[in-house]
Formats: C-alpha cells, structure tokens, sequence
C-alpha cells in the first residue's frame, strides 16, 4: 500500500472512532477495581491529643492494618479487598489526607499504609469540627477509583464538637442521604465533664453514628485505642 493508502486508511479509523464515540458506542475502559468496603478512616488530631496521645493513636491505625486477623477478614470478604483512605482533622479547614485511596488485600498493602503513617508528620492541631470533618470525609467518595459494595466514614476522637457549639448532625445526614455509613470510636478522655452532660459515646451515638447498621464503640484511653481499632475494623469490613 502506498502512502497515500495509508493515510487514506488512518483517516477512516479515525473517522470510525468519532463516529463510534457519537454513537454511543465506545471500546471498553479499563474496569475500576471492586472492593466490598470503600472505608475513610477520620482520626481527631485536635489539642486534647497530646503528643504521647498523637503517638498512640498513630500507632493504633498503622498496627491494624498489619494485624493478621484484619488482614485475614479483609481476604474473606466478598471481594478479598478493600479500598482505603486515611486523613486526619480538627478545626475549621484543618483536615489532611495522609493514605490517598489505597488496595488492600495483603498484609504488604498493610505495612505501605503503616511506613507512611510511621513517617509523615503531625500536620496541625487545633478545635474539634466533627462537621467539618465528616463533609471533608464524605466528599472523598467522588475521588475514589474502587466502586464498592459499601461506603463507610470511620470517625475516631476523644471530644465533642467545639467549633461555636455546632453539631456533626447535619453533615452526617447530608452523608446518610447518599448510602453512606457513619461509624465511631469514641475515646473516653474524662467525659462527661459535668453530672448532666451525656457520655462521649452517648455523644457520639446521637450526633455521629449514621446509616443502616452503623455502629458506636468505645476505647478506655489511648492506650486501649488500638485494640479498640482493630476490632472495630473487622466488624466494619465483615
């Protein structure tokens, strides 16, 4: 074939592809992975958590994703995986994302996730915006690039909300409204201050907790935090 056959041909694959394109037709894409659970994890970084607190509460996350029993129920869910996104938060504009959407499905994949939470910084501290938190978590979704069976905020801190006294109640409907679980790990740091104010779990079960089997429990202290978080993890991915 001569040149100007060539050219001939490529301007009708080309052709072929516009047309296809506005026709509705399109060659496949590369699928996106399927994952049972797509989990945001919201960890509270705000001033009531100490350095030695802060230290701790890292540990307690990057630990459970090298525990065997999770990484033994992540392999047993429905599609052996789960996708993850780790960030953490206090006030106002002060949330971080420090594990971007990341496949998990080995215990590897679990020590990637536990090298950057081992080594990245503390990024700020700062007031307690459970609300600001919860929106910054939910709007996480649209970037993920697993679809998944089920969609869960993971939210963990040791206060209530102190941004002007707002609650977290409606950006957690906002978040409800579209299919997504709010869960909590309420860490128990001398609440409730006064005889009449609730609990920090009761806190967290009205003003937090939302979604078909969404699910509140509680960690002692810090110390117990990680033990708290891997069981927690398990039950949400099972």
């Amino acid at each position: 074939m001569g040149l100007r056959g060539t050219m001939a041909v490529q301007a009708l694959s080309r052709r072929s592809l516009l047309a296809g394109a506005v026709s509705g037709f399109a060659f496949p894409a590369r699928a996106q992975p399927v994952v049972s659970t797509a989990l945001v994890l919201a960890a509270d970084i705000s001033s009531s958590v100490n350095r030695e607190r802060f230290e701790l509460q890292r540990k307690g996350y990057a630990d459970t994703f090298t525990d065997a029993q999770v990484i033994r129920a992540i392999r047993d869910t429905a599609h052996g995986c789960i996708g993850v996104c780790y960030l953490e938060w206090a006030g106002g504009d002060s949330q971080r994302v420090l594990v971007p959407w990341t496949l998990v499905q080995s215990v590897e994949d679990g020590e990637r996730i536990a090298a950057v939470l081992g080594r990245a910084p503390r990024p700020f501290d700062g007031s307690t915006d459970l609300g600001a938190a919860i929106r910054f978590a939910t709007r996480l979704f649209a970037e993920s690039p697993f679809v998944a069976t089920e969609q869960v905020i993971d939210v963990s801190g040791d206060g209530v909300a102190t941004v002007d006294d707002e609650q977290p109640d409606a950006a957690r409907d906002r978040a409800v409204a579209l299919g997504i679980r709010i869960n909590g790990l309420a860490i128990d740091n001398g609440y409730p201050l006064f005889p009449d104010e609730p609990t920090l779990i009761e806190y967290y079960e009205e003003h937090v907790r939302g979604g078909d089997r969404a699910f509140v429990i509680e960690a002692n202290d810090f110390e117990t935090f990680g033990a708290a978080l891997v069981s927690k993890v398990r039950r949400e991915i099972a």
